[in-house]
């Protein structure tokens, strides 16, 4: 049975995963059906801004807002939009909606997360991380902790990065053979014992163009013309993915002014040396399973070039350090793009096999 999904925020996280999922719905995520749109702001302007955006580029179908029938035309399909700011009752349930993708950033609270559930939705996605959740999930990592909670976040793009580059560290059971002054024949592994992290990350639409007062004085400085260091969630979010590293990771982010892509800068404490080579090849093996959502590189790499990257990270084997026990990483991610190809590897997760269809191997 298919999935119907309604987004709930049609702002930057809300268009691109209306864009990565128009352009794989037919492949990739056959099965998935979003099928409707609420945004507080203009459905004109929003139909202008999916069909130009300053970073993917112009968005090839023909959009078109319907105001007879309140609905995009994207194409020959036919998306209703609605604009209401708190959603009444009975809405998605008229629109015989399964799963809301709240992008919206306002309905982090569980009180608001419940205006979805008594429209009719059945379960709500929440792109950001909040602790009012019942489980947060990233696809690929930990998905086995879904079990058809009704409120799930899928953290940030950020904690996404971090648990595809620090998840094969941690099952990595062959570290050991390439540990030194280990006698031959003591059971022994390797733990991350810490992480400091640095996320250097595209600007947001919350900084401002010129100086400004804000609660934070260097979140209110131009975006255009600094790097700014602010908080991040991800060094908090990561224990709720990957538990094995709660309290384990502390960082901050770095605000440049680039439009779209970011970086972990990560150096990890270990409880025994390693060598450059293991790490190396231990993340190779890791992007070539299937459905891999690390990547790894060999090309000298900038942010431009992630742009439109489905993976969650890609790690730049160029600037893989290894000093004792200390790993230094660096792994891009368009923040973005990369974020929104796990939510709809989530939801392509819950579509039910139609047991009528013969059921093929691939």
């Amino acid at each position: 049975m298919p999935v119907r999904v309604a987004i709930n925020g049609f702002g930057r996280i809300g268009r691109a995963l209306y864009r990565a999922w128009f352009q794989r719905h037919l492949s990739a995520y056959s099965g998935v059906e979003i099928v409707a749109v609420n945004d507080v702001e203009s459905p004109e302007q929003l139909a202008y801004l999916l069909q130009h955006d300053s970073v993917y580029r112009r968005f090839l179908p023909h959009i078109k807002y319907e105001e007879q029938h309140q609905q995009l035309r994207v194409a020959q399909y036919c998306l209703p939009i609605t604009c209401h700011r708190d959603i009444p009752a009975e809405h998605w349930a008229q629109l015989g909606v399964d799963w809301v993708v709240d992008a919206s950033g306002a309905y982090r609270a569980q009180d608001r997360m419940r205006l979805h559930v008594a429209s009719g939705a059945k379960r709500v996605l929440i792109t950001a991380p909040t602790e009012a959740a019942d489980v947060t999930v990233v696809a690929g990592v930990n998905d086995d902790q879904f079990q058809n909670q009704t409120y799930v976040s899928a953290a940030s793009c950020t904690t996404q990065a971090m648990a595809a580059v620090l998840q094969p560290l941690l099952s990595d059971r062959s570290l050991s053979e390439s540990l030194s002054g280990i006698e031959s024949g003591v059971e022994s592994g390797v733990e991350i014992e810490s992480v400091m992290m640095t996320e250097i990350h595209a600007s947001t639409l919350d900084q401002p163009v010129l100086d400004t007062v804000h609660q934070n004085p260097v979140r209110g400085r131009a975006g255009a013309f600094n790097m700014v260091p602010t908080l991040t969630t991800g060094d908090r979010a990561i224990g709720q993915v990957l538990p094995e590293l709660a309290g384990k990771v502390k960082g901050y982010s770095m605000r440049v002014p680039v439009p779209n892509g970011a970086c972990l800068d990560l150096t990890i404490a270990l409880s025994k040396p390693v060598t450059e080579e293991h790490i190396k090849a231990l993340f190779q093996s890791a992007a070539e399973q299937p459905n891999a959502i690390l990547g790894v590189t060999e090309h000298p790499f900038v942010s431009s070039d992630v742009t439109e990257s489905n993976l969650s990270a890609v790690i730049d084997l160029n600037h893989v350090r290894v000093n004792g026990r200390q790993l230094q990483l660096l792994a891009w991610y368009d923040n973005e793009w990369g974020y929104v190809s796990r939510v709809l590897d989530f939801l392509k997760a819950q579509v039910v096999p139609d047991p009528t269809i013969e059921q093929r191997p691939i």
